[in-house]
Protein backbone atom coordinates (compact mmCIF):
# COMPACT_ATOMS: atom_id res chain seq x y z
CA UNK A 1 0.00 0.00 0.00
CA UNK A 2 1.26 3.41 -0.92
CA UNK A 3 1.14 6.50 1.17
CA UNK A 4 -1.51 9.08 0.51
CA UNK A 5 -0.21 12.19 -1.07
CA UNK A 6 -1.62 15.65 -1.03
CA UNK A 7 -2.94 17.92 1.62
CA UNK A 8 -3.98 16.68 4.96
CA UNK A 9 -7.65 17.11 5.76
CA UNK A 10 -8.55 19.60 8.41
CA UNK A 11 -9.93 17.77 11.44
CA UNK A 12 -12.71 20.28 12.10
CA UNK A 13 -14.12 22.90 9.80
CA UNK A 14 -17.08 25.16 10.36
CA UNK A 15 -19.09 26.32 7.42
CA UNK A 16 -21.12 29.13 8.94
CA UNK A 17 -23.08 31.70 7.04
CA UNK A 18 -22.19 35.36 7.29
CA UNK A 19 -25.45 36.15 9.10
CA UNK A 20 -24.74 33.45 11.67
CA UNK A 21 -21.31 34.90 12.43
CA UNK A 22 -22.82 38.38 12.81
CA UNK A 23 -25.45 36.98 15.18
CA UNK A 24 -22.82 35.23 17.30
CA UNK A 25 -20.66 38.38 17.44
CA UNK A 26 -23.73 40.44 18.36
CA UNK A 27 -24.59 38.11 21.23
CA UNK A 28 -20.97 38.14 22.45
CA UNK A 29 -20.68 41.96 22.40
CA UNK A 30 -24.05 42.54 24.08
CA UNK A 31 -23.24 39.80 26.60
CA UNK A 32 -19.93 41.47 27.50
CA UNK A 33 -21.76 44.79 27.87
CA UNK A 34 -24.32 43.24 30.21
CA UNK A 35 -21.59 41.53 32.26
CA UNK A 36 -19.75 44.84 32.58
CA UNK A 37 -22.95 46.55 33.72
CA UNK A 38 -23.60 43.81 36.24
CA UNK A 39 -20.02 44.07 37.51
CA UNK A 40 -20.85 47.46 39.00
CA UNK A 41 -23.15 45.68 41.47
CA UNK A 42 -20.21 43.62 42.84
CA UNK A 43 -22.59 40.85 43.91
CA UNK A 44 -20.50 37.83 42.88
CA UNK A 45 -16.78 37.25 43.25
CA UNK A 46 -16.20 37.11 39.48
CA UNK A 47 -18.16 40.33 38.98
CA UNK A 48 -16.14 41.97 41.74
CA UNK A 49 -12.90 40.87 40.05
CA UNK A 50 -14.09 42.20 36.66
CA UNK A 51 -15.04 45.51 38.26
CA UNK A 52 -11.74 45.90 40.07
CA UNK A 53 -9.76 45.28 36.85
CA UNK A 54 -12.04 47.58 34.85
CA UNK A 55 -11.77 50.41 37.37
CA UNK A 56 -7.99 49.99 37.68
CA UNK A 57 -7.52 50.29 33.91
CA UNK A 58 -10.16 52.90 33.05
CA UNK A 59 -11.01 54.68 36.30
CA UNK A 60 -14.35 56.48 36.32
CA UNK A 61 -14.61 56.23 32.52
CA UNK A 62 -15.38 52.53 32.99
CA UNK A 63 -18.99 53.67 33.18
CA UNK A 64 -18.89 54.25 29.40
CA UNK A 65 -17.55 50.81 28.44
CA UNK A 66 -20.83 48.84 28.69
CA UNK A 67 -22.37 51.32 26.26
CA UNK A 68 -19.46 50.74 23.86
CA UNK A 69 -19.91 46.99 23.83
CA UNK A 70 -23.69 47.19 23.48
CA UNK A 71 -23.32 49.73 20.65
CA UNK A 72 -20.81 47.43 18.94
CA UNK A 73 -23.24 44.53 19.20
CA UNK A 74 -26.14 46.57 17.88
CA UNK A 75 -24.02 47.87 15.02
CA UNK A 76 -23.71 44.32 13.68
CA UNK A 77 -27.47 43.89 13.47
CA UNK A 78 -29.63 44.94 10.56
CA UNK A 79 -31.57 47.45 12.67
CA UNK A 80 -32.05 50.95 11.27
CA UNK A 81 -31.66 52.82 14.54
CA UNK A 82 -29.43 55.84 15.03
CA UNK A 83 -27.42 54.06 17.70
CA UNK A 84 -26.50 51.27 15.27
CA UNK A 85 -24.45 53.54 13.03
CA UNK A 86 -20.67 53.14 13.08
CA UNK A 87 -20.06 56.83 13.84
CA UNK A 88 -21.79 56.40 17.22
CA UNK A 89 -19.39 53.61 18.18
CA UNK A 90 -16.31 55.46 16.97
CA UNK A 91 -17.41 58.68 18.66
CA UNK A 92 -18.09 56.93 21.96
CA UNK A 93 -14.68 55.23 21.80
CA UNK A 94 -12.96 58.57 21.12
CA UNK A 95 -14.85 60.19 24.00
CA UNK A 96 -13.82 57.34 26.30
CA UNK A 97 -10.14 57.63 25.38
CA UNK A 98 -10.05 61.43 25.49
CA UNK A 99 -11.91 61.73 28.79
CA UNK A 100 -9.73 59.11 30.42
CA UNK A 101 -6.62 60.93 29.16
CA UNK A 102 -7.73 64.43 30.17
CA UNK A 103 -8.82 63.36 33.64
CA UNK A 104 -5.96 60.85 34.03
CA UNK A 105 -8.51 58.20 34.94
CA UNK A 106 -7.06 54.77 35.54
CA UNK A 107 -3.86 53.28 34.23
CA UNK A 108 -4.76 53.79 30.58
CA UNK A 109 -5.68 57.45 31.05
CA UNK A 110 -2.51 58.15 32.99
CA UNK A 111 -0.36 56.50 30.32
CA UNK A 112 -2.08 58.40 27.52
CA UNK A 113 -1.68 61.68 29.42
CA UNK A 114 2.02 61.06 30.00
CA UNK A 115 2.63 60.17 26.35
CA UNK A 116 0.79 63.26 25.13
CA UNK A 117 2.62 65.51 27.60
CA UNK A 118 5.94 64.27 26.29
CA UNK A 119 4.90 64.77 22.66
CA UNK A 120 3.44 68.25 23.06
CA UNK A 121 6.37 70.17 24.50
CA UNK A 122 9.67 70.07 26.26
CA UNK A 123 8.10 71.61 29.33
CA UNK A 124 5.59 68.78 29.33
CA UNK A 125 8.44 66.33 29.07
CA UNK A 126 10.23 68.06 31.95
CA UNK A 127 7.09 67.88 34.06
CA UNK A 128 6.62 64.26 33.11
CA UNK A 129 10.13 63.19 34.06
CA UNK A 130 10.53 65.38 37.14
CA UNK A 131 10.46 62.49 39.59
CA UNK A 132 13.03 63.88 41.99
CA UNK A 133 16.00 62.45 40.14
CA UNK A 134 18.45 65.38 39.91
CA UNK A 135 20.18 63.97 36.83
CA UNK A 136 16.97 63.94 34.79
CA UNK A 137 15.85 67.33 36.07
CA UNK A 138 19.17 68.92 35.14
CA UNK A 139 19.20 67.38 31.69
CA UNK A 140 15.74 68.75 30.92
CA UNK A 141 16.63 72.12 32.41
CA UNK A 142 19.65 72.27 30.14
CA UNK A 143 17.48 71.37 27.16
CA UNK A 144 14.99 74.12 28.00
CA UNK A 145 17.85 76.61 28.23
CA UNK A 146 19.07 75.50 24.80
CA UNK A 147 15.56 75.85 23.32
CA UNK A 148 15.23 79.40 24.61
CA UNK A 149 18.22 80.36 22.57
Amino acid sequence: MGRRRGRRRAPFKLNLKKDTLYSIATIVFIGIGVILMLSFTRQASILRLVNIKLISYLGWTALITPFLFIAAGLMLTQLKWRITRPNVLVGAALILVSLSAVTKAGTIGTEIWQNISVLISGIGAANHCDDGNPDRRNSFSRRRDVWKG
